[in-house]
């Protein structure tokens, strides 16, 4: 009986822990990414008008439960719930963001951005 040796290397396998922080942290991010609906196309070519039409944003708050009631209160429209990061999505007007803009629970962002307003 004979034995030959391979040369082949089995490949290392390592498995990381993720802390619960960073683990929240990459599962928001997914979910904010997967969230962003596709742009539709422009109704008008007048910028007035544009400048009206509802842009999409992430609100999100200590509590779920503020978020979704200050977007109501503007008079948003919710298009997503986001429970997990207490969040929900909206289609707001520039005037409905200017509304929500000055309550200091919320973190205002555009849907698909990680830049702050």
């Amino acid at each position: 009986m004979t034995y030959t040796r391979s040369n082949q290397v089995e490949p290392a396998t390592k498995t990381v822990r993720l802390g619960p922080g960073l683990a929240r942290t990459l599962l928001a991010s997914a979910c904010l990414a997967l969230s962003a609906p596709l742009p539709a196309p422009a109704a008008s070519n007048n910028p007035a008008a544009l400048s009206r039409a509802p842009t999409s944003y992430v609100v999100q708050a200590a509590h779920f439960d503020i978020a979704v009631g200050a977007v109501k209160n503007a008079g948003g429209t919710i298009t997503q719930e986001l429970r997990i990061i207490n969040a929900v999505v909206a289609q707001l007007s520039r005037a409905q963001l200017e509304a929500l803009q000055v309550d200091r629970r919320l973190n205002l962002m555009p849907n698909g951005s990680d830049t702050m307003t």
